[in-house]
């Protein structure tokens, strides 16, 4: 890796027309030029930890499985995300039940016109063995969220081994890595393809494995943490539910923007662990 490389790497994914159905291919080979990719890897420290996860409902139903909360099947992974490639699941949780909804607020927004809208959330503890990749940014102005505070020191520590060229040319990918995580995506398919195909290269390294991808949540200006974990994770082994409820939320519209007011409330009596079934 060294400077020029990653500058023609970077001008390579800038450029993809993200509608060009070879845009997946064009931009792994933009970052393969790149060379040998930077990985800041760590082993969680704060573990156990409890995380949340959110599924909208598209009928006014209950979920009945684990599994209908868990991770998705790969035939409904359709689209470019943050973190994944079409085909290629990922579980996507976060710290706290807030951050889950945020992140689906805006798709409540633009696709969910009824006037009921339904959302299950479940909770797990994560017990053990998660190792997480890290983006974050080299420059110290940059960082002003506390994700960014308590990771920063660590990439600098991380740059800093390295000799000669590849100082500049990590710090240039690292920022440039950093400004399309740290960018809102919903409407921006090239960025969720230049992400999601660095978290695809990362998850597929073998040298060092990764779990999971630790990123701060764009909707709630990085006040809060998001989780994606590879679909590979020994989910039942590291990670246990631990409850599971239901929320349903009136949509009022109002201007410029709908709201959500919470309608209904219903937490499971009873998760069965045997069987897999949630009890309501």
């Amino acid at each position: 890796m060294n400077q020029k490389k990653v500058d023609e790497g970077i001008k390579a994914l800038e450029s993809l027309d993200p509608h060009d159905e070879a845009a997946f291919e064009k931009a792994i080979a933009a970052f393969r030029h790149v060379g040998q990719l930077p990985f800041l890897i760590f082993d969680h420290p704060d573990l156990p930890i409890d995380v949340f996860h959110a599924r909208t409902h598209e009928i006014d139903n209950y979920f009945e499985t684990f599994s209908d909360i868990g991770l998705p099947p790969a035939a409904v992974v359709k689209q470019f995300a943050r973190c994944n490639i079409p085909g290629n699941p990922v579980f996507y949780c976060a710290d706290f039940r807030p951050t889950s909804y945020l992140e689906l607020l805006e798709y409540w927004v633009e696709e969910k016109n009824e006037e009921f809208l339904h959302v299950t959330i479940g909770k797990w503890t994560i017990t053990n063995d998660l190792k997480a990749l890290i983006v974050t940014s080299p420059f110290e102005e940059d960082w002003v969220t506390n994700y960014d505070k308590v990771h920063g020191d660590k990439l600098q520590h991380f740059i800093s081994q390295h000799d000669g060229e590849m100082k500049p040319a990590m710090t240039r990918m690292y920022k440039f890595l950093f400004d399309r995580f740290r960018k809102p995506a919903k409407k921006d398919l090239l960025t969720y393809i230049i992400t999601s195909c660095y978290c695809h290269l990362a998850f597929g390294q073998t040298k060092n494995p990764i779990d999971a991808i630790l990123y701060p949540s764009v909707p709630f200006g990085g006040k809060g943490i998001n989780i994606a974990i590879k679909s590979g994770y020994p989910f039942n082994e590291n990670m246990k539910l631990i409850l599971v409820a239901r929320d349903s939320f009136r949509r009022i519209d109002s201007r410029p923007l709908p709201t959500f007011q919470q309608s209904a409330f219903k937490q499971a009596i009873e998760l069965d662990y045997k069987k897999e079934k949630i009890i309501w």
